[in-house]
């Protein structure tokens, strides 16, 4: 971490305030609502390339994930972007 942002950080939990990456936040509160609801299978529907299964299993997910994608050139990349084995995929439309 460079010094600037170490001093960022400083005086910003002097403060009571906390630095983080937007998208850390957010896939974190994720994982917290899908613990609390037992939550153990998520439709990830536009799927992409995975970013947001990627995201959630990094984060301490381990429950099912079916992933959605109708762009055949993204969803061929999905299945690789998961870092583990529970994962699901399907190039469908839906609608």
């Amino acid at each position: 971490m460079s010094f600037v942002r170490r001093i960022i950080r400083s005086l910003l939990q002097q403060q009571g305030y906390a630095l983080v990456k937007h998208h850390d936040l957010f896939t974190t509160r994720s994982n917290k609502l899908f613990h609390h609801h037992g939550i153990s299978l998520v439709l990830d529907v536009g799927a992409n390339t995975g970013q947001y299964a990627t995201g959630i299993r990094r984060r301490g997910y381990s429950g099912k994930i079916i992933s959605f994608e109708p762009l055949t050139e993204a969803y061929q990349i999905v299945p690789k972007g998961s870092p583990r084995p529970l994962f699901g995929g399907s190039p469908d439309r839906l609608g």
